[in-house]
């Protein structure tokens, strides 16, 4: 999934908005197959709500940009969510990294 949105941001950043468009669909599977992963998982209810709750902020922000994508009128541009992108993503390799431990 990092790579992924490393993707996103990129295409963005070379200011190529089409290049991300493929990324941001592909984006929505992996969120929804680490939601699935997290529900089974044994982690305590807390790191599960903090995880879900990266993983949701994730969706919204994509889904924005996705919708401005596809229509003007609608959605974010990439810079109005990015911040929000990398603090859920933060969230979520900070768990990963304390499960390697």
């Amino acid at each position: 999934m990092l790579s992924t949105s490393k993707s996103i941001a990129d295409a963005f950043g070379a200011k190529k908005p089409d290049d991300a468009h493929g990324p941001l669909h592909e984006v929505g599977h992996l969120l929804g197959a680490t939601e699935a992963l997290v529900e089974k998982s044994q982690m305590d209810d807390a790191t599960k709500k903090q995880l879900l709750g990266a993983i949701e902020q994730l969706f919204e922000a994509y889904t924005a940009v996705d919708d401005k994508m596809h229509d003007a009128e609608k959605g974010k541009d990439y810079s109005e969510v990015s911040e929000q992108v990398q603090k859920a993503i933060s969230t979520l390799e900070a768990q990963a990294t304390s499960q390697k431990e």
